[in-house]
């Protein structure tokens, strides 16, 4: 099979399609870009905000939280961690720098799926440019572009992509030490950033089997040396996690492949990706559950076949199989890695749907000879594709408003607690379906969000950073002989209002909160509210 030739670089219409990429990602991200932290945002900013600079290197063999939830994670991610460190000098707490920072990450990814399909596979640039913004809207994108902490995925896919496009370079070349050491840094970086990046060799490798002159006798060298530099960077992760929690798997539960939770959570994921069958999915899924064990198994099964086949028929079907490669292949290499997420969430499919996107910008370019066909399919597809972003994004835009304006309630209350008065802090751990103040307290509560910290402060069980430990907390059982209370509350509609709570309407309750407590937190908390607001 003759390879095509790279094609002879053009500046000015690389910038045009960079520039309508970013333009893509913009109209992505603006409904956020200055909206509020969330959740988990509270937590590790206040934590990189105090971390000093030279602490940093010692994250590649500690747990990148610092234990800050009560419990190590199983994660390294120094380079996660090296964004925030920049972004908590840049920007303090104003968000908008951020927001930034993830719309910047996100265009990276968007553009280097683009430069895959154009350079990689010499398929005309509109039809990488279509695909760099079918990624920007991808609904699934709406959690890691809206929500700071999402970075993590945003900053391991463009690692992953970066070196995947660089070694992909270094290969079709036949060498070139630029190259190379591109991505052995990417893929470093990667692992550093987010765990799932382990598995590039692996993409790559299915990859290079699509295309078998990459496999020829004369590229041996360069193809044993190119893993041998991916090997060597996953050894010293390794070593690094075995350095940081000892040996064995760290503490991860990993879901059994065949097991019936795995199928059911790869239905989801499925239903995600793949945004016209979302509705369907949705409506359906009681009946189609029982079934996804089947349904994983067969799609597998379709794929293998498929991928045979095109590799089977030889030298014509050069475009087929990178299109077969980058829409199933990638996909199941790019999720596999979740049988080890201990929860469901749409910004894990953020590196499988670079593939499909991927996929879908090359069956456009074949399609290409019917301009009429190809057009359509482009307009229909971004225009689906930006409804559906829009409808996903929206609870993190609602929920990050409603986080600002109880953070201000907050800042406006805590001067008014005189000593010894606590604060009820009775706010929504999810709003919309989406993270609004999960795992927030104490760090929302605190410099550098809040100066000086409230002094005393009880929060609805979920908002707490361990719910676990939240009965242990001294303020609970010092509640009944405080002098009086500040309550903030929201109801489910978002309508947040303040009220001070006298000595003589606290002590009762608070003792009944302080003895059911123990049996059921969030039940007692929620008879406790209901009792001080029917006041």
């Amino acid at each position: 099979m003759r390879q095509p030739a790279l094609p002879s670089t053009v500046p000015l219409r690389l910038l045009l399609a960079f520039g309508l990429v970013f333009a893509a990602t913009l109209y992505a991200a603006w409904s956020t870009i200055d909206r509020y932290f969330l959740s988990d945002d509270f937590a590790y900013i206040g934590r990189f905000h105090h971390l000093p600079l030279r602490d940093w290197p010692g994250l590649f063999i500690q747990d990148w939280s610092g234990g800050l939830w009560g419990q190590p994670l199983p994660e390294l991610r120094p380079f996660a961690a090296l964004t925030f460190l920049v972004d908590t000098r840049l920007w303090g707490v104003n968000p908008l720098g951020y927001h930034v920072t993830n719309l910047l990450l996100d265009t990276g990814c968007a553009w280097l799926v683009l430069l895959i399909i154009w350079r990689l596979h010499s398929a005309a640039l509109w039809a990488g440019c279509a695909a760099g913004i079918l990624f920007a809207w991808h609904p699934a994108h709406a959690e890691p572009v809206a929500w700071i902490t999402g970075r993590v995925d945003l900053l391991g896919t463009l690692a992953y992509l970066a070196g995947f496009f660089a070694a992909g370079s270094y290969l079709r070349a036949g060498g070139g030490w630029r190259w190379l050491a591109a991505a052995w840094l990417a893929y470093g970086i990667g692992c550093f950033s987010k765990e799932f990046c382990l598995t590039l060799p692996v993409a790559l490798l299915l990859w290079m089997l699509c295309y078998r002159p990459l496999l020829a006798p004369g590229r041996l060298r360069q193809t044993v040396l190119l893993f041998a530099g991916f090997a060597a960077v996953a050894a010293v992760f390794v070593l690094c996690r075995r350095i940081a929690f000892g040996p064995g798997n760290g503490g991860v539960t990993a879901l059994h492949l065949f097991s019936a939770a795995f199928a059911e959570r790869q239905f989801d994921y499925l239903r995600w990706a793949l945004p016209l069958f979302y509705d369907f999915g949705r409506d359906y899924r009681p009946l189609l559950v029982p079934l996804a064990p089947a349904l994983i198994v067969g799609s597998l099964l379709v794929s293998l076949a498929v991928l045979a086949l095109w590799h089977w028929k030889g030298p014509a079907t050069t475009r087929w199989r990178a299109v077969s490669f980058f829409g199933l292949a990638w996909y199941a290499v790019a999720t596999l890695p979740m049988v080890a997420a201990s929860y469901f969430s749409p910004r894990h499919l953020y590196l499988a749907t670079a593939g499909l996107c991927i996929s879908a910008g090359l069956l456009v370019a074949t399609l290409a000879s019917r301009r009429w066909l190809a057009c359509g399919l482009i307009a229909l597809a971004g225009l689906y594709s930006a409804d559906r972003f829009n409808h996903a994004v929206a609870p993190w835009r609602h929920s990050a408003k409603l986080s600002e304006r109880i953070a201000l309630e907050v800042a406006r209350s805590a001067p008014q607690l005189r000593p010894g008065k606590v604060l009820l802090l009775d706010v929504p751990d999810v709003h919309e379906g989406v993270w609004l103040w999960a795992w927030a307290a104490p760090f929302a509560l605190q410099p550098p969000f809040l100066s000086p910290a409230v002094p005393a402060v009880l929060t609805r069980p979920a908002v707490y950073y361990s719910p676990p430990l939240w009965t242990s907390q001294p303020v609970l059982a010092t509640l009944p002989g405080a002098p009086g209370a500040i309550l903030i509350s929201v109801d489910e509609k978002g309508t947040v209002t303040s009220r001070h709570v006298a000595a003589a309407q606290l002590a009762k309750p608070a003792r009944q909160l302080a003895r059911t407590a123990a049996t059921d937190p969030h039940l007692a908390w929620k008879d406790f509210i209901n009792t001080l607001l029917a006041r």
